[in-house]
């Protein structure tokens, strides 16, 4: 692994470090909100009874907007 390692992957998908960086917060938050509602439809199903689901949509329509994805040919 070398000095600079930590920068290839964000390169690799066309972002830089801080980019990377904000974009993933960003998702992990959506996730950790996800957990939360998933939790909290297991114990009470009539509650977030679409939420899985709307987490799911919106994570892939933010992956496949994100990066390499949002530049034009």
């Amino acid at each position: 692994m070398t000095k600079y390692s930590h920068f290839i992957h964000p390169n690799s998908v066309c972002m830089t470090y801080f980019q990377h960086m904000k974009f993933s917060a960003g998702l992990s938050k959506d996730m950790f909100i996800g957990s939360y509602k998933a939790l909290i439809h297991s114990i009470f199903p009539n509650i977030y009874i679409t939420s899985s689901g709307d987490v799911t949509k919106n994570l892939m329509n933010k992956l496949q907007r994100s990066g390499c994805n949002d530049k034009k040919d």
